[in-house]
């Protein structure tokens, strides 16, 4: 009985090599990272929400313990002190240093700021425009920057006229703006609205 040989002419070197980087995972990659924003950006304006009202409600029972207090204090000038009705001003002086730090916590810049942040965020969000890639954003008090890729340089300047339909960015002065072509020959841009925080 005669043998059966075979000889396997493709070699693993000529195997093309598999592409990590597709059209399609960096368009899945960038609508899983655009659904993370919108999400947190809405988790922090409701719990934003509960937070001014639970200040709103505070506010107005501060006020009504101090008017409280105020006329104990009155009513104690007026007459001999009363045990009790001291031991009862010395619970709502109590009550009202509870609620006084309770307010600061709730008033912090802090967040406020991460409200501003989130607002932001979602605002770019909604401004997308497909020929641009953000990749850094810094926003500190007033003053904002944006650095990213571009497909063309005209597309800049375009993605910026959007700004005006926006609440938090309309208006904003942007004092900085430079574009440049990078080594894979793609046009990169920096937008600042103070040149400090562009790194000038």
């Amino acid at each position: 009985m005669a043998g059966k040989y075979s000889v396997n002419l493709l070699q693993t070197e000529l195997l093309p090599e598999q592409v990590l980087l597709t059209l399609p995972r960096v368009i899945a990659l960038w609508g899983v990272s655009l659904l993370f924003m919108l999400l947190w950006a809405i988790i922090v304006n409701v719990q934003y929400a509960a937070l001014s009202e639970k200040h709103g409600a505070l506010a107005l029972e501060k006020k009504h313990q101090t008017k409280v207090m105020e006329d104990l204090e009155q009513r104690l000038v007026n007459r001999k002190a009363d045990p009790l009705l001291e031991e009862k001003l010395t619970t709502v002086k109590l009550l009202l240093q509870h609620k006084d730090t309770l307010l600061t916590k709730l008033t912090d810049t802090k967040q406020i700021f991460v409200s501003g942040f989130s607002m932001a965020m979602t605002e770019l969000a909604e401004l997308h425009h497909r020929d641009i890639r953000l990749q850094h954003i810094t926003i500190s008090n007033d003053d904002m920057s944006f650095a990213g890729i571009a497909k063309k340089p005209e597309t800049v300047p375009a993605w910026l006229s959007g700004f005006e339909k926006s609440t938090l960015l309309s208006g904003k002065d942007f004092v900085h703006f430079r574009l440049a072509k990078n080594d894979e020959n793609m046009t990169t841009f920096i937008v600042s609205s103070s040149a400090i925080a562009a790194g000038e």
